[in-house]
């Protein structure tokens, strides 16, 4: 029996390995079961075994990504140390930094089109806003703000990496060097503290000093979605 456990969790393995592979070179949207099956000899039936869904194999491709690079990251920089409100700001700019990668980007955008609600966490974005501010805490956030108004702005920025919205935006702040995802990590950062009332000098002083700390840090996303976090 504990042989058939393994084989199961091989195979799923398998799957998770070979679903990357193509997901990185065809497209979420273009890979299909079969693409799956043929590249590592498996019957098709065991893809939707293991994985309900093919939005579910992409989604934990995601998560496994997202989880990976900000363990990693609390590990080189030991965030823990750091407050609570720039250990938030700094993930937030590593998060937007992984979209650099066209890859990544068209995998996230195409699980968006599909079901737009599809990565929205709710309990995650909300932990997330009460850390970048305890100002949070004080106020009922399910009423004076929509938690899912904040993820899909979120992910909304997302889309505007894609389509290259903000060109006059990434113009305007060639003076400041901002890498184009950084301005959209600001973008964010600068309309959930001000929806708390912080002043504009002390957001722009958090997150100054959260590119600092990121800047510290490669992060890359390589062929076949291996990614690699590292000191520069």
């Amino acid at each position: 029996m504990a042989g058939t456990y393994q084989a199961g969790d091989r195979t799923k393995s398998e799957i998770l390995e070979g679903s990357k592979k193509l997901f990185y070179k065809k497209g979420y949207t273009d890979t299909t079961y079969n693409d799956i099956s043929e590249l590592l000899g498996i019957n098709r039936a065991l893809i939707p075994y293991h994985f309900k869904s093919k939005q579910t194999l992409a989604l934990t491709v995601y998560n496994e990504i997202i989880d990976h690079v900000a363990a990693r990251a609390d590990e080189l920089l030991d965030t823990a140390s750091m407050s609570d409100d720039l250990s938030a700001a700094f993930h937030l700019i590593i998060f937007y930094r992984l979209f650099v990668s066209k890859q990544f980007t068209n995998l996230v955008c195409q699980l968006l089109k599909e079901n737009s609600e599809l990565l929205i966490d709710s309990d995650a974005e909300k932990a997330f806003l009460i850390k970048l501010s305890d100002s949070y805490s004080n106020k009922s956030i399910e009423n004076d703000l929509s938690i899912s108004s904040m993820n899909n702005i979120r992910f909304s920025l997302i889309k505007m990496i894609k389509d290259n919205n903000y060109s006059s935006e990434n113009a305007a702040n060639k003076k400041s060097n901002l890498s184009s995802s950084d301005i959209y990590a600001k973008t964010y950062i600068n309309y959930a503290l001000r929806y708390v009332g912080t002043a504009d000098d002390t957001i722009n002083e958090l997150f100054n000093a959260a590119v600092q700390l990121a800047n510290l840090i490669d992060v890359e996303i390589r062929p076949d979605f291996k990614v690699i976090v590292s000191y520069k």
